[in-house]
């Protein structure tokens, strides 16, 4: 019975929401990224959000809610992360940790 159960990878949603957050509030994304990949994130929206924030970083381009907004939606899925609602909602779950 227990093989057809389904397996579900750790995750820590909160967590992750910090995360993003965090470097939408400024913390260097060197440092994030020295620590976590976009895979590290077990929904796709927040590998999403990390991965605009890489190209983003790579570019030495700001990294705040706008700008990451407008990455998502120039590579497409800004649909998938909530749109730039979503985007701007990492922010409260960087302030609640």
């Amino acid at each position: 019975m227990q093989d057809e159960m389904m397996q579900v990878p750790p995750s820590d949603l909160q967590t992750e929401q910090a995360v993003l957050g965090a470097v939408l509030l400024g913390q260097p994304f060197e440092s994030i990224s020295e620590l976590v990949s976009e895979y590290d994130f077990y929904l796709s929206k927040h590998q999403k959000v990390f991965a605009a924030m890489r190209r983003l970083w790579v570019r030495n381009e700001a990294i705040d809610v706008l700008a990451v907004s407008d990455e998502v939606e120039r590579v497409g899925g800004l649909d998938i992360v909530g749109g730039r609602a979503g985007i701007a909602e990492l922010l409260v779950g960087a302030s609640k940790v």
